[in-house]
């Protein structure tokens, strides 16, 4: 797809649904293919190895599948949101991901905005779609991620909010910060981001 998007660009949840969807549909087509030449060429019958070759393209497809499932629900925040908030970043020492999906073992979680930088990770959780696989409270969501954070570095402060004011007022004071950027607070960054990233469905 043109314009590549990653984590962090403003509308990659839109991309990576297409991106998702385009993936299984090439899938599809060619798992039904194989099928239906290895059915053609062997009498009519399923039974050949076209057939085994056929579901091997199917389960990748699956986990696609699983994975656009999952992040139905969650949609773009509005545009001059994200760029206001985004406004008050240090792109050099921190980074604003929007419309984020997670998993743990037992929960989808939907956030709007996480920011990661200057020993700091800030999240906003506005109220969404009631029903149990994707009620997630921003208490769950953070001591979800401070599990995981904490593994990294003990300095970083982890916080997840429920109101837009919260959440800017808790971005501006952490991007205010003057706190030394050397090569081993660059790499606590780069490791927390990672992790981040890594939950990011």
């Amino acid at each position: 797809m043109k314009n590549k998007k990653s984590p962090g660009d403003y509308g990659y949840i839109t991309y990576m649904k297409k991106s998702v969807a385009i993936k299984i549909v090439i899938l599809l087509v060619i798992a039904l293919t194989i099928f239906f030449v290895g059915f053609f060429l062997n009498d009519k019958s399923n039974r050949n190895v076209f057939t085994i070759v056929a579901i091997l393209f199917v389960l990748p497809g699956a986990r696609y599948l699983t994975r656009l499932i999952i992040t139905i629900p969650q949609k773009n925040v509005p545009e001059e949101e994200f760029t206001k908030f985004n406004s008050y970043v240090n792109k050099e020492t921190g980074l604003l991901i929007s419309a984020v999906v997670i998993t743990s073992e037992e929960k989808v979680m939907c956030m709007d905005y996480i920011y990661v930088g200057n020993n700091a990770v800030i999240g906003l959780c506005r109220a969404k779609k009631k029903g149990k696989k994707y009620e997630s409270s921003p208490k769950y969501i953070q001591d979800y991620l401070k599990d995981g954070v904490r593994g990294i570095s003990d300095k970083y402060k982890v916080l997840v909010v429920d109101s837009e004011k919260k959440f800017e007022e808790e971005l501006k004071l952490v991007s205010r910060k003057k706190d030394g950027f050397g090569d081993k607070e660059k790499k606590a960054y780069e490791d927390v981001l990672r992790f981040i990233k890594s939950l990011i469905v």
